[in-house]
């Protein structure tokens, strides 16, 4: 990453990710050997202001055109319902590792735009009430369209699908903790393309009186490496 990026001048900023953690899916709160571990593998893209932060929970920010353009990276781990090591955001609990992130996602957001900096938001598991602990996603949604006029977007990935979503308004009132179970496109008989088509057929269309402060797109990208379990004739193939 730095010989190909960073030597040429282009940031980089890594983001933590269900795959990057042992044992598979389970994060438990910082500082822990994960956090130590990632934060000496990266410690060339994490500036040192922000390495109390990556100790701390594996999230940090950085200003990737500096007094312009800064990048917030979130450890969606401790927001996503399979990660069992986590209370998801209980609203009683200021020590959970997600409220403490939260906590620190808004300071960070506040800063900003004192300084009148863009920032964008980027993590690994997207932001959805089927993704993430149910108050963990009401107060993701509620800090996005705080600061609407400060994110410029939202980049997750996991899902190895290009497509986007909306965040409403009517998501920050979600009641419990209960754990959603993941999104897995396998489990659903309609081709990916009646999926979007449905999901876009339940937008809101053009009204009298919408507030699109209400709303905030989240960007989801496909994996650029290869998967490596590749379907050919009726067989899976491993590269």
């Amino acid at each position: 990453m730095k010989q190909i990026f960073s030597s040429k001048g282009i940031p980089v900023v890594p983001t933590i990710g269900n795959n990057d953690v042992w044992p598979h899916n389970t994060l438990l709160p910082g500082p822990n050997d994960i956090t130590r571990t990632y934060s000496s593998m990266w410690s060339d893209f994490i500036p040192p202001e922000s390495r109390a932060s990556f100790l701390q929970g594996g999230y940090f920010s950085i200003e990737v055109v500096p007094g312009a353009l800064a990048v917030v990276s979130l450890n969606t781990m401790y927001f996503y319902s399979s990660n069992e090591g986590v209370d998801g955001c209980p609203m009683s609990d200021d020590d959970d590792p997600g409220n403490q992130q939260f906590t620190w996602f808004e300071d960070q957001l506040k800063m900003f735009r004192s300084r009148q900096l863009q920032v964008w938001v980027i993590g690994h598991v997207p932001p959805t009430d089927g993704h993430y602990y149910s108050q963990c996603y009401g107060r993701y949604v509620e800090l996005s369209l705080r600061f609407q006029d400060t994110i410029l977007g939202h980049l997750f990935g996991h899902l190895n699908t290009d497509h986007f979503y909306f965040m409403k308004a009517d998501d920050v009132h979600v009641d419990g903790d209960a754990n959603l179970g993941t999104l897995n496109l396998a489990d659903h008989t309609a081709s990916l393309f009646d999926m979007l088509v449905a999901d876009f057929s339940r937008l809101p269309g053009p009204q009298d009186g919408l507030d699109y402060g209400d709303y905030a797109v989240v960007n989801v990208n496909p994996s650029v490496v290869p998967n490596p379990y590749v379907r050919h004739s009726g067989h899976t193939r491993t590269t």
